[in-house]
């Protein structure tokens, strides 16, 4: 957005007099220089707001916070401006983390959402059956259709176990497991690094919705959260 759009819209929306010159942007922020504008001590101020501001976002036009004229991106001193951007978003991320606002951490950060879902495990080994904690494994969306294929995988060795009185349901069974391209998709998710040690092909999965790296029903679990993009495989 033009620095003229952004004066327009915070006039229009606040009904200050606002000019582009009055204008900063950086990153994930938009700063205001008002005029009318003072500290308890008489120095000016500069409000920061976050950005991108207005439709569709539909960001509240409404200051974050405000910084010393000084010790804005207004200052002629480039380690200066450095700084109080660096200051900010500190700032503001100690505020979404005090918060719990994991989600909104990650599009700040980013630019984007997280992926919003996640493995939860339900039985098995990590499923309760080791400790009294359930694995959750938070996915980024990488390689997901190697999540697909093993829920699939899992879903149809499921169907199988239902069939298990005779020597030929067994052996239906067995030949199953033994199938070369079910053993890839086992592997996958051991060689990118989805799950993390040989104790998570002992547990049942479910697929999960998340917000804030927590599954958006009580499933009544205590967690350990594992994020799919830390750790290797480790057998």
């Amino acid at each position: 957005m033009e620095l003229k759009e952004i004066a327009e819209n915070i006039e229009y929306n606040t009904g200050l007099d606002v000019k582009p010159s009055h204008i900063k942007t950086s990153e994930n922020w938009v700063f205001l220089y008002r005029k009318d504008l003072f500290d308890s001590y008489g120095d000016k101020e500069v409000e920061c707001f976050l950005a991108p501001m207005g439709p569709p976002d539909r960001s509240p036009y409404e200051a974050y916070a405000s910084l010393p004229y000084d010790q804005s991106p207004f200052s002629p001193d480039k380690e200066v401006r450095s700084k109080s951007i660096e200051k900010i978003n500190q700032e503001y991320v100690s505020y979404l983390k005090s918060n719990g606002e994991l989600d909104e951490i990650e599009k700040f950060l980013t630019g984007k959402r997280p992926f919003g879902h996640g493995l939860l495990a339900v039985s098995g080994d990590c499923g309760g059956g080791m400790s009294k904690e359930h694995d959750l494994i938070v996915l980024n969306g990488d390689n997901f259709d190697a999540v697909e294929d093993y829920l699939r995988h899992e879903l149809e060795w499921s169907f199988l176990l239902t069939q298990n009185q005779t020597k030929a349901d067994w052996e239906k069974q067995a030949k199953f497991y033994q199938k070369k391209s079910n053993q890839k998709i086992r592997e996958r998710m051991a060689t990118l690094n989805i799950f993390k040690h040989k104790y998570h092909f002992r547990t049942t999965w479910e697929l999960v919705s998340l917000t804030d790296n927590k599954p958006n029903r009580d499933c009544g679990f205590d967690l350990t959260i594992i994020k799919q993009e830390q750790g290797k495989f480790e057998n």
